[in-house]
């Protein structure tokens, strides 16, 4: 599964044009309802386990809402060929708050890499799991990616990012998400 793939399908199920900040219509329930949404901030992680299926998590904020947004497929057995589902629920902005924001504001974006190993030796795996993070705002567009974090610095992210997601698939209470999420969990170490 391509990023390009879960972005699309993001601004498919969402019904947005782009991903960063524009005006949202959110619809729930009756269609004829319809909520505008102006987020200014907006962050998503895709989580890329080795031997799983990949999944997003966004958040989109606003100064009074946000919006939280799975698109993950998950891992559950009784239905394999299940497709990937777009998910997402609203926050009021004062019952927020955002750790991965906290880090990604405090950096640092390139830490000094562990040097325990002598000069010459690198570690590399080709299992685990990779990262793929991006930020919008009126200001900035950053994106990253980073794998198997061994600095405390990206793996206090990453330990931020699944927390959050963990928080957020409680109130969505979606079985695709709570597959996934329980699989991203098992990749993070503590």
């Amino acid at each position: 599964m391509a990023q390009i793939d879960l972005n699309n399908r993001l601004l498919e199920g969402l019904r947005i044009p782009v991903f960063g900040p524009t005006r949202h219509l959110i619809r729930r329930g009756d269609q004829s309802e319809q909520t505008q949404f102006f987020p200014d901030r907006c962050w998503s992680i895709t989580a890329m386990p080795s031997f799983h299926n990949w999944g997003m998590f966004v958040v989109f904020e606003s100064r009074s809402l946000v919006r939280c947004a799975f698109v993950c497929k998950g891992d559950v057995p009784d239905e394999p060929d299940v497709d990937y589902a777009v998910v997402d629920c609203l926050f009021r902005i004062a019952d927020w708050s955002d750790p991965v924001l906290d880090i990604l504001t405090r950096g640092p974006l390139a830490p000094t890499p562990d040097r325990s190993q002598p000069e010459g030796t690198t570690l590399a795996t080709l299992d685990g799991i990779a990262y793929f993070l991006q930020v919008e705002t009126s200001d900035v567009s950053a994106t990253f990616w980073f794998s198997n974090p061994r600095g405390s610095h990206y793996r206090s992210l990453e330990r931020a990012a699944c927390d959050l997601a963990k928080r957020v698939s409680r109130v969505i209470e979606h079985p695709q998400v709570s597959s996934f999420v329980t699989t991203w969990t098992n990749y993070v170490r503590e």
